[in-house]
């Protein structure tokens, strides 16, 4: 009974995080090309994402953070392979119109977002 009840756990914990899923069968041969296509992608989104960001009317640092951000966090949570993350310039000037610069509503706008995108998850929408 116990063990049942241990691989539901553990099924129910990779839904919720597909990087146990992946992770444990990557072929290590892919980690060369993998890191060059993270590095060209890297040095694209660098100047596109301070660029987004002025177009935001916020700082530069705000463009690095949502480039890179959701990266990270789609790693662990996302499943699909071939996906493209990061800000847009429509979404730039969509934002910039609601927020007028203040940092401070661009962060309240991203939780409320993330709050969003999270019930979503847990509803399986």
């Amino acid at each position: 009974m116990e063990r049942a009840t241990g691989i539901r756990w553990y099924a129910a914990l990779r839904s919720c995080f597909p990087i146990l899923t992946w992770l444990p069968r990557y072929n290590l041969t892919w980690l060369k090309m993998d890191l060059i296509a993270g590095l060209t992608v890297g040095l694209t989104a660098v100047p596109q994402a301070l660029a987004y960001a002025e177009v935001a009317g916020l700082p530069v640092q705000y463009g690095l953070y949502s480039a890179f951000m959701g990266g990270f966090i789609y790693c662990i949570f996302g499943t699909s392979k071939d996906i493209t993350l990061g800000p847009t310039a429509i979404m730039s000037l969509l934002c910039s119109a609601y927020i007028g610069g203040d940092p401070v509503f661009a962060v309240v706008l991203t939780l409320l977002c993330g709050v969003i995108q999270a019930g979503m998850a847990l509803l399986r929408l």
